[in-house]
């Protein structure tokens, strides 16, 4: 009698990807696989959005595309369990990146690809591993591993593209203008109001009255001089002083014509490191300080998002799918949870 009944015990496995590739609908398969396209899709459109004219319009929507992708990635990793189908879904989703990218393809296009898929499948095997490993099914730590890997793959790519681009085309006046201005509120503070569209030698000018006025107002000597009406005159020759120090450590000379935005950008454009010069362990430092400035930037942003907007927001859906009895957690043996899909 026991034994006839130990031959009639279901065993379950103890492998949730065994558990779920035995179970999942491919009807839902499809829809997630698909959707992560059409999110690649968008992100890549995005992506060359801001490359064209990166505005802080254009880099807020760029977060928002690389967000939702990284949402629907959550579900992709839960719904694909096999590591093998998982893969072929994530270069099928790089290629949608990459189309509308083609215009800007360099090398540096194949190793940021390369980059975001090795990211995306670590990701994938860590938050199944994690699952797989626990007695008791915590779906928001699943989510939260996802998510990381998912936004890092992200601003990996982006930085790898952007350092391409500079490697293959140098800097663009947009991509120049678009730094200044997001610098601005952390320069501001010690250089005072920046107005990049004045002479080059009325900006010095300003940044030394700034400066001559914070350290110096109050003092006898700034209240002489300003009774005498001669402050208009150590200002100008302060910033005659500042801009000829500028010259001497730069060696690139101001030209009389031309404005303060068109000296930094033409100073950017000579003094940066580029490749093929003597100065290649300059130009490596430069490579690595570019690319871990944009990453963290990115990362930032999406951290943000991830923990205040995709978090809850996956937490959520799936709730809504546990509900409509897509996905449901049991109990294996009296002792192990596992997550199902129908």
């Amino acid at each position: 009698m026991l034994k006839k009944d130990l031959n009639n015990l279901e065993v379950f496995p103890e492998s949730l990807s065994k558990r779920v590739s035995f179970n999942y609908s491919r009807k839902y398969l499809i829809l997630f696989a698909g959707l992560g396209f059409f999110a690649s899709l968008l992100l890549g459109f995005l992506m060359r959005e801001f490359l064209v004219l990166p505005t802080l319009t254009s880099a807020f929507w760029l977060c928002i595309g690389a967000a939702i992708l990284a949402l629907i990635l959550v579900f992709q990793n839960l719904f694909v369990c096999s590591t093998q189908t998982f893969l072929w879904a994530s270069v099928v989703e790089a290629f949608g990146l990459s189309i509308f990218l083609f215009k800007f393809f360099h090398p540096w296009t194949v190793f940021a690809l390369v980059a975001l898929l090795a990211t995306v499948l670590f990701g994938h095997r860590e938050a199944h591993r994690d699952l797989n490993d626990r007695v008791k099914v915590r779906i928001q730590d699943f989510i939260r591993k996802v998510l990381i890997f998912s936004t890092r793959a992200t601003a990996i790519f982006f930085a790898l593209f952007l350092l391409g681009i500079y490697v293959s085309n140098g800097i663009s006046r947009p991509a120049f203008d678009f730094f200044v201005e997001i610098n601005k509120p952390t320069l501001e503070p010690f250089l005072g109001p920046i107005d990049l569209n004045l002479q080059a030698n009325d900006f010095f000018t300003e940044v030394a009255k700034e400066q001559i006025n914070r350290q110096f107002s109050g003092t006898e000597q700034f209240q002489h001089l300003a009774s005498e009406g001669g402050l208009e005159e150590a200002y100008v020759g302060a910033g005659r002083e500042l801009r000829n120090q500028v010259v001497e450590v730069t060696k690139l000379p101001v030209r009389a014509d031309e404005s303060a935005s068109e000296y930094f950008y033409r100073l950017s454009s000579e003094k940066l490191p580029k490749p093929g010069t003597n100065n290649q362990l300059g130009f490596l430092g430069f490579m690595v300080v570019m690319v871990l400035v944009v990453y963290w930037a990115l990362m930032f942003f999406l951290t943000i998002a991830r923990i205040l907007i995709l978090s809850p927001l996956s937490w959520l859906i799936y709730r809504i799918l546990a509900a409509m009895g897509v996905v449901y957690i049991e109990r294996v043996m009296a002792e192990k949870e596992e997550l199902t899909i129908k």
